[in-house]
This record gives C-alpha cells, structure tokens and sequence, in this order.
C-alpha cells in the first residue's frame, strides 16, 4: 500500500474512532508525501475532535511511524472576518457536500434563514452551519449576504410573515404586472415593512422590498399547536409535492425533510436525516397495526441501516411520506393504496410527546 492511501485510510478511522458525524462536524485532512514519510494535516471544528486526533497519533506512533501528524487547525482559529454569519438571499439554497455543484446536495437553505460562516473558499463558496439544524455545508456565495451577529439577531426579531402557498412570487412593486423578484417558498419567513391597499411589503437579506399580496400571505406568531391533528393538517399540505433529495420546502423535499419540516412548524425539533430521527421519541412501537395519528414510521432494507421515514396516519393503517412525491400509502394488504415493499421493509415506529 503507497503512503498516500496508508495516510487517507488513517484519517478516515480516526473518524470512525471518534464515530464523527461530518454532516454536522468539520474533519478535513490533506495528506502531504516526501522522504518515504506522509504527514496529515487536519483542519477541524472543535477542540474535542483536535484533542481525539493528537491522542491517536500519540497512541499509534510506533504503528504507523511512516505517517506522522503535520498539524491541526481549529476553524475557530482560522480568520474569517466580522461578518461571521449570513442570511439566505434565494429561496431554497443547495447545500452541497464539497464546493462544488458536482457535488451532492445535502440539505436546502431557505429564504430569510440564518447560519454561521465556518470558511470561505475563494469568491465562490462559503462553508457554514445552519442554525436551523446544525448542519454543515457548502454554499454559492452569491445566494447568501453576509453580516455580523448582531445584525443577524435583530433579522430574527419582529413580525414575520409566510406564504400560503407552497410557493408563491414576491414582485418589485405593489402590482401583480410587476417584476418578479423572488420565489417565496413555503416554510420561509421574512420581516414585515409596511402595507400598501392589498399588498404588503417584505425586507429581503439584502435589504431590497418585496411585495406580495396580503391574501397571499399569513402571520406567523410562532409555532402551531402541537397536536397530532394539527401536525397530519401540515402534512397533507404538501401532498404531491416532488421528491428531491436533500430538498426541505415546498419547491422538493427528501423523506426525513418532510418530517422535520412538518413536526418544526408545530414546535417540535427533529435531527434533519432519518437514522437521527430513529433516536427520537419516548416510545417504541413495533407493529404496523399499532401506530397511533402522528407517529413516525421508519424502514430498513437490511433490518439495521434506517433507509426511509413517514407519518402514520393513525387510520385504515396508512401513512403519509415523500417517496417519489408526497403521497399516503397502507400497511393493509386490503387497502387500494397498499405498499408491498414498505410493508415488508417497515422496522418500526417511534412516538412523540405530542398531543
């Protein structure tokens, strides 16, 4: 085995070691070769996965006395500048794996949301972690506006507004011919300026006005009731809405965003992927015939990778995911929206503190 491979294969286990979860940790390495020897360099988000690495060199250094640790670097340490953290300017923002658009979508990054900025790559991709669930990714620059945080705080104070609709258009001026300015998807939110006969007005991050007709919209004044009815109500808004991978809006959304989603506009937080999710809630329920209104369903295709997640229905067995679109399906055979394939795969369903 060449020293490089060696280098990457140690890197990589010191993640398994440390079990690190980079969809919300930064564990970066580069591995530098010369003089029969490989040194790794780390660059990394917390003091406890710097200290997990220097422990390991520590520990194997007889082991692999060809790979040596060049270094490691907090980002904390790093230099950024004053405005440390952003607000999404674009409706749904990807967020990428790597700086790259080759690269996988994670997750989405709404309009009006906010995050910190980790590291900033060139003038084109800025790396951060949302706010909303801690994930860590890639960004176009050009889709977010920097500030600094307490800019960032007061963006989140006020009345706020959102779309009825799963996505609607926010224009220049207050008349429907007007230029459209932005999509304005559903679940975003954004501060309210003023009103103008039907219309209001909305303050977009980068200080430019939105109008919208007041029909359109609706105020939010903090999370739904949550209750089981209330929660199956948001769910069902999004009926035939495409799947799309890493997608949590009204514009696309995976099977774990919808979830997320749903459960978040009624208060109740829940990790963005559905293995996390599988870690949720207070009981564990086992048979398809006992998930109750609100419960969430998972599946494995193995019995132990958690592959698949929805919303039981608590009728006639069914329940409502993204798979391909939004759509209900049954674990009763007899039933005319029955899937074989979830019904085989099902592993069991865990339920919430929810009314």
């Amino acid at each position: 085995m060449d020293l490089n491979t060696l280098a990457a294969e140690i890197a990589e286990n010191i993640k398994k070691t440390l079990k690190l979860d980079t969809r919300f940790v930064v564990c970066d390495y580069e591995v530098r070769t010369g003089d029969n020897r490989s040194e790794l360099y780390f660059r990394v988000s917390s003091q406890y996965i710097a200290d997990g690495i220097r422990s390991f060199f520590e520990k194997k250094s007889l082991a692999h006395a060809d790979v040596q640790l060049g270094s490691v670097t907090l980002l904390s340490d790093c230099v950024v500048d004053a405005e440390a953290f952003t607000i999404c300017n674009v409706s749904a923002a990807p967020v990428m794996a790597s700086a790259s658009h080759a690269s996988e979508q994670t997750t989405q990054y709404l309009l009006g949301e906010t995050a910190d900025v980790i590291e900033q790559r060139g003038p084109y991709w800025t790396r951060v972690r949302l706010h909303a669930d801690g994930y860590v990714g890639w960004l176009s620059t050009n889709q977010i506006v920097r500030c600094s945080k307490d800019d960032a705080a007061a963006w989140t104070r006020g009345k706020r507004v959102a779309s009825k609709q799963l996505v609607t258009t926010l224009r220049a001026k207050p008349v429907g011919s007007s230029v459209p300015i932005r999509e304005f998807v559903y679940p975003a939110t954004l501060p309210l300026k003023s009103r103008r006969g039907t219309w209001i007005s909305l303050r977009l991050p980068d200080s430019s006005t939105g109008w919208i007709r007041a029909a359109e919209c609706v105020a939010v004044n903090g999370p739904g009731i949550p209750t089981a009815e209330a929660i199956l109500k948001t769910a069902h808004r999004f009926l035939g809405v495409s799947y799309l991978w890493g997608g949590r809006s009204g514009k696309g959304l995976d099977c774990s965003g919808f979830t997320q989603m749903v459960f978040r506009l009624h208060g109740i937080e829940l990790p963005r992927d559905a293995s996390l999710q599988y870690t949720c809630g207070t009981q564990m329920i086992g048979k398809q015939s006992e998930c109750g209104a609100g419960d969430l369903v998972f599946f494995s295709l193995d019995r132990k990778k958690i592959t698949h997640v929805g919303i039981a229905l608590g009728m006639n067995r069914e329940y409502i995911h993204a798979s391909g679109f939004v759509k209900i399906n049954s674990f009763d055979p007899a039933h005319d929206l029955f899937d074989g394939h979830r019904a085989e795969t099902f592993i069991g369903a865990r339920r919430l503190d929810i009314g």
